[in-house]
């Protein structure tokens, strides 16, 4: 009998996820060609093959308060999804990202019985988590691939099979500055600044007004300042609309592949915290960043898991490489004299790329790429699943 195809449903629930997942996917490919697949994603897993059972755009939620709101829409989406993996009857479900989707959606698989393998890519905030949050991870997932070197010691003492397998973003072809300053007509020793304020809608309710803010004052301390805004299509009209607010110049840019090119041609950043600071690390663009969440959400991830960073960066680099302003501490007046630093001081500038430098190694543990890595460990799984799948035939 021929032996069948790999079977995967992946699900990606915000931008950061559709990367990962589009990387994955591509090396997937080349070790399994007849693959089929099937999802939740965003325009970059569509393009990398993935049939999409619906995009993303319910999912990129963030915070304990930010997700009740939307509650019934997700319980929808979770019936959804569930009923999509059980008409597929994958060998494997791998969840990116979005935990607080992802580990709903793994809890109705396992009560469903589904006999798919469920690998989680991507450990949510593993350097604050309590004990007791790991071991429940280890209740909802069969294996977990975390980005960088220090997360599986987390999860391996309660017996979560728990592999490094590298960040992606160093995959990256590094960006053309210089190309992309010639292409959009800012001269090359005009000052830039990346305009960073998140990827998600409630990200940029909370971060956009104050990073406008912060960019009108720059303004009137570098009069010829043109801001460069990577960004994405589900929060690209809320950009626009407040980048036409601003007296001032704007590159904005939607189209992904051009993101390494925009970041490259940037002197400084001002950057909300997530994946794009690792990015930007990657490119050498000396930044400040800063996130602002829900009062409660905030109170509980101080007092309650006790983050007190949540810059990668900082977090990879054991100390503060970058100047990092959260919450109340988030003032325009703050992050205006820390961006403005970054433009004059050389030493500062300097300081960041070298801290830079020194993590970019960590990010490969291997010989292989992250994606790849991750793609042969997930096909690992896929085997064990399909003789699930067939015992409970």
């Amino acid at each position: 009998m021929p032996i069948e195809a790999p079977r995967i449903f992946l699900v990606a629930g915000e931008p950061s996820g559709d990367t990962l997942g589009a990387g994955l996917l591509r090396a997937l490919l080349v070790d399994a060609p007849d693959l089929q697949t099937q999802g939740i994603g965003g325009p970059g897993m569509q393009q990398a093959g993935m049939d999409l059972v619906f995009p993303y755009d319910d999912l990129a939620i963030m915070g304990v308060v930010e997700i009740l709101p939307k509650l019934a829409r997700l319980k929808q989406r979770w019936q959804q999804a569930a009923g999509a993996i059980h008409t597929f009857q994958p060998d494997v479900v791998v969840t990116i990202d979005s935990s607080g989707f992802n580990k709903g959606l793994a809890k109705r698989l396992i009560k469903a019985g589904e006999p798919a393998r469920r690998v989680h890519y991507v450990a949510p905030m593993v350097w604050a988590w309590r004990a007791g949050r790991a071991k429940g991870m280890a209740r909802l997932f069969d294996r977990l691939l975390t980005l960088f070197p220090f997360e599986p010691r987390y999860f391996t003492p309660y017996g979560l099979p728990t592999d490094c397998v590298g960040h992606p973003a160093v995959e990256a072809t590094p960006g053309d500055g210089p190309g992309f300053r010639a292409a959009h007509g800012i001269g090359q020793d005009t000052p830039t600044l990346a305009l960073l304020p998140g990827s998600r809608r409630g990200e940029l309710k909370r971060i956009l007004p104050l990073f406008c803010d912060v960019a009108a004052r720059l303004q009137a301390k570098i009069p010829n300042l043109h801001l460069i805004c990577p960004t994405v299509p589900m929060v690209a009209p809320q950009l626009r609309e407040a980048l036409a607010r601003l007296s001032m110049p704007a590159t904005m840019v939607e189209d992904l592949s051009a993101k390494a090119d925009a970041l490259a041609a940037a002197d400084v950043a001002l950057a909300a915290s997530g994946t794009i600071t690792l990015e930007l690390a990657l490119a050498r663009v000396p930044m400040v960043v800063a996130y602002r969440v829900n009062p409660t959400t905030a109170f509980v991830g101080e007092h309650v898991f006790g983050i007190r960073t949540a810059a990668l960066p900082n977090l990879l680099a054991g100390r503060a490489a970058v100047p990092e302003f959260l919450q109340r501490f988030a003032t325009p007046e703050r992050l205006t004299d820390g961006t403005f630093a970054l433009f004059k001081d050389h030493e500062a500038r300097a300081a960041q790329q070298q801290a830079f430098a020194e993590m970019t190694a960590a990010l490969q543990p291997g010989v292989l790429s992250p994606s790849e890595t991750a793609a042969k460990i997930v096909l690992q799984e896929a085997e064990m699943g399909r003789a699930a799948r067939y015992l409970n035939r």
